[in-house]
């Protein structure tokens, strides 16, 4: 009985910090609703593939100067590579459209990529 209750109470918190990290997206303050989000997902991993919290940081990928975004969907992987792929083929903005493209490209080639680093950062 006390383990159910304290898994409902981890459900209820990672729900109220996913919903903290919609607010941040719809706000336009990425970094602090990805911290959000990675807490939401610690706690919850079935938020991972949440369509209403993937759908704002989609849509924000072509102001993203910095890769944070795109970076943090690489670091999800196939929970939102659904929802990427959805972007990359019937998203209304053509720039959206080849962004999650780009994400979904990339993801291929990360773990050498980052192999690489390692191997020139031990050098």
């Amino acid at each position: 009985m006390r383990r159910s209750a304290k898994a409902k109470s981890g459900a209820i918190a990672a729900g109220e910090l996913a919903a903290r990290a919609g607010r941040r997206f719809r706000r336009g303050r990425y970094a602090e609703g990805i911290d959000l989000y990675r807490q939401a997902i610690r706690l919850d991993p079935q938020r991972a593939s949440d369509r209403r919290l993937l759908d704002p940081l989609i849509e924000s990928l072509p102001s993203d100067r910095k890769g944070d975004r795109a970076g943090f969907l690489r670091e999800l992987g196939a929970p939102a590579r659904p929802a990427l792929q959805a972007a990359a083929s019937n998203h209304p903005n053509r720039r959206v459209r080849a962004k999650a493209a780009e994400v979904l490209r990339s993801k291929r080639g990360r773990r050498s990529q980052d192999a690489k680093r390692a191997f020139l950062k031990w050098l």
